[in-house]
Order: structure tokens, then C-alpha cells, then sequence
């Protein structure tokens, strides 16, 4: 019932940086997953030689981002981006993921389901990944849910429809049969204060029901994320020196990659 289509918004801001990090999250999306297509929607086109390698692997499609829904403004890109990622399943129905993830096993046993989200550990329902089929009853209901939006800034209302309005969404009778639920360990282990083990621990048990890892690239960056280097990311034993080993060690641009590391 999901396409088997993956979708990642970017680049809504001016002057995008897509990096290394960035390239993996497309690629692991390619290499674990083999979809259909790869829709890349974004606003103002990223430079650089990662992006030249990635967008080999997607399918383009420039977009206005919305700048108000039902009348209420969409003031920050995080919030624009948020909406735009519910239009863009709605349409075509699939896969989206946040810039930030990484692929570890295939969605497969998950796209016969109309609609899949996975538990925020102690908030709600992230929508960094959702799956759902085109026009599905809970993105439908999802998107008419901001006509209440509350256009504010970093406060308490921040993440209010992007998590916790899906997570009340589910307390309707009438919707929670469009909606497979799944647990923090299938989308987003480990949380953001736990990421040593992924990004130090070589012990992979944990990870036995991982579809994807989300680093949590806001609150990562200064201890992890950003002392990642192309050359020597695929060193060692820990949980993501094996994934990149595995990401990169496939596919028809892995010697194009290696030359470029």
C-alpha cells in the first residue's frame, strides 16, 4: 500500500550545506532500500562535490515551500519544511526521512501497512520518519489538523504538530486503524543522549529492530557529528564505522566515492 519511493526535503534555506553526512543519508537510503526513485524536493540548489555525487542518485524537484497553511504563517524553514513533507506524501504517497538518517535494514515489511510512525521516546510521534500511502486518511487528517497551527517561535508549541499532534491524532477511533505504530527502537534508537551507542559502541543487539538511526543532527553536532571526517568514518568497529563500511562498500559510484575520500 506504501510506494516504495523515498522522499527528503532540503535546502529550503539560502546557501545549503550538504556535506558528507548529508551524501550518506542519500545513499544509505539508495544501497539499504534499492526504491523506486529518490525525490529530492528542495528550494535553493547545494555545491560541492558530495552533491554532485548525490544527485546522480535522485530525482529533482525544485519547490516554493509553503509560507502559510489555511491562512496561518509558516514563519521558520522548520516549520515550512514540516508541511512540506506531508504535501509531498500526499501526493505521491512513500518513504520520507529527515536529512539526518540512516538507513540500516529495508522498509519492506512495512510498506504494506497504510501509514507508519514511530514513538519519540518520552514526547510523541517523530515525523523525521513517516511512511504512508498517497492521499492516506491519517497525512489527510494530519495536514487539516493546522488549521490550528500556532505560528510561534522556539517555545513550547515548537514540535507541537510536528510530534505531539500525531501522537493525539491516534486517540480517535475513527483514525487509529490508518495507523501502524511502532516503537522507539524501530525508528529512532538510540535518543539524543544515548548516541554513544551508535557512534562508540561496537555492540549491535541493540539494533536488531532498527529500520533507520536518527542522529539527532541539532543536539549531536558538537560531540559527535562534527568531528566526522570522510577519510576515517569508516574506521574502527563501532556501530557506524560498519554501517558506512556497509553503505559505501556497494553500488556502482562506491569507486567514485572511495577516490573522492
Amino acid at each position: 500500500m506504501i510506494p516504495n519511493v523515498i522522499h527528503f526535503c532540503f535546502g529550503l534555506a539560502p546557501r545549503p550545506q550538504f556535506g558528507f553526512l548529508e551524501y550518506l543519508a542519500l545513499r544509505s537510503a539508495l544501497e539499504i532500500n534499492q526504491p523506486e526513485r529518490i525525490y529530492f524536493h528542495y528550494q535553493h540548489e547545494s555545491r560541492g562535490r558530495w552533491w554532485e555525487m548525490a544527485k546522480r542518485m535522485v530525482v529533482l524537484n525544485r519547490v516554493e515551500p509553503p509560507t502559510q497553511i489555511f491562512g496561518r504563517p509558516l514563519w521558520h524553514y522548520a516549520h515550512q519544511c514540516d508541511v512540506l513533507r506531508l504535501l509531498m506524501l500526499q501526493r505521491h504517497g512513500g518513504i520520507y526521512l529527515d536529512i539526518d538518517t540512516l538507513c540500516v535494514r529495508p522498509f519492506t515489511a512495512l510498506l504494506r501497512n497504510a501509514c507508519v510512525m514511530g514513538r519519540q521516546p518520552g514526547r510523541g510521534l517523530c515525523n523525521a520518519v513517516i511512511l504512508s500511502e498517497a492521499e492516506g486518511m491519517f497525512v489527510n487528517a494530519w495536514l487539516e489538523s493546522y488549521r490550528n497551527f500556532r505560528s510561534v517561535g522556539r517555545d513550547a508549541y515548537w514540535d507541537e504538530h510536528s510530534v505531539l499532534v500525531p501522537a493525539q491524532l491516534i486517540g480517535q477511533p475513527e483514525l487509529r486503524e490508518s495507523i501502524t505504530i511502532c516503537d522507539e527502537r524501530a525508528f529512532f534508537f538510540p535518543h539524543w543522549n544515548n548516541m554513544e551507542a551508535f557512534f562508540e559502541s561496537g555492540d549491535e543487539a541493540p539494533f536488531a529492530r532498527s529500520y533507520c538511526i536518527h542522529y539527532w543532527e541539532t543536539l549531536t553536532r558538537q560531540r559527535w557529528l562534527g568531528r566526522i571526517e570522510p577519510a576515517s568514518a569508516a574506521m574502527g568497529q563501532s556501530n557506524f564505522a560498519r554501517l558506512v563500511r556497509r553503505i559505501l562498500g556497494s553500488g556502482p559510484q562506491s569507486h567514485d566515492l572511495k577516490t573522492s575520500c
